[in-house]
């Protein structure tokens, strides 16, 4: 679809949301966690330009830029060019373990562009959330101090450290508001746990790549993700690999 010269656009073709569009939403309702709270009931099939078609071919002005992060428009030419290369080059990348040449190049054009004369050096991270609680570590470990001012009507994430400088949204904060939770490290086996647990974390992977495929049934947990042992804590397997090795165990939880 192209917006250039159009004067039909946006277009509705019915009532909102369309059939296929709560068909979706239903299937979602049923599979997909609660804690993805939605604005609004769009359910996004395509996209050009400041244009959004949603499953129904209802077509929308999409006056968000995506959520502020489409600045060039959905499926720039350019945009959609670059991730096309770059997919039948290399698709994995773990920063944090390995050196890329493009992510030195957008460090480096990142570093460019920040105010001020001082060097920059970049993090890079999956969300906002990931960057303020990149920010909440940075800033403790430079001063020493671990006590944060935020202002009231800011929201800065879903993760426990950006949760707790929260002021509003208050279905985020319900029940796990509490920053820093007390925790406690064991070995993988069987053990003596204390009323006020709330969970149990397993990550599959330890240090220097080593794999646990320790079976939580043995300690007296449910095996399985987010299930609750007879005491009503949760046990929560990290999704950290798929066929490591070609192991045919599959995905690790």
């Amino acid at each position: 679809m192209s917006e250039q010269g159009r004067m039909d656009l946006p277009r509705i073709t019915g009532p909102l949301p369309g059939p296929r569009a709560r068909a979706i939403i239903a299937r979602d309702a049923r599979v997909v966690s609660p804690s993805y709270t939605r604005a609004y009931p769009l359910v996004a099939a395509r996209g050009e330009g400041a244009i959004v078609e949603d499953a129904d071919g209802n077509r929308f002005l999409d006056f968000n830029a995506g959520i502020a992060v489409v600045a060039t428009g959905h499926s720039h030419p350019r945009v959609v060019a670059a991730i096309q290369e770059q997919a039948a080059r290399l698709v994995h990348m773990s920063g944090t373990d390995f050196y890329y040449e493009p992510l030195v190049a957008l460090a480096e054009k990142l570093a460019a562009l920040a105010p001020g004369p001082a060097p920059r050096r970049v993090a890079f991270g999956n969300s906002g959330a990931e960057a303020v609680e990149c920010a909440l570590k940075l800033a403790r470990y430079a001063t020493g101090r671990d006590k944060f001012i935020a202002f009231l009507g800011g929201f800065h994430g879903r993760t426990l450290g950006a949760l707790s400088l929260n002021s509003e949204k208050w279905p985020f904060r319900a029940r796990s508001a509490k920053s820093r939770p007390q925790r406690f490290h064991g070995p993988i086996g069987p053990c003596e746990t204390i009323s006020t647990v709330a969970r149990a974390l397993w990550a599959p992977i330890f240090p220097g790549g080593r794999l646990s495929w320790h079976n939580f049934s043995r300690v007296g947990y449910d095996s399985g993700f987010g299930r609750r042992d007879q005491k009503d804590r949760v046990v929560v397997g990290e999704v950290l690999l798929s066929c490591v090795g070609g192991d045919p165990r599959g995905t690790a939880f």
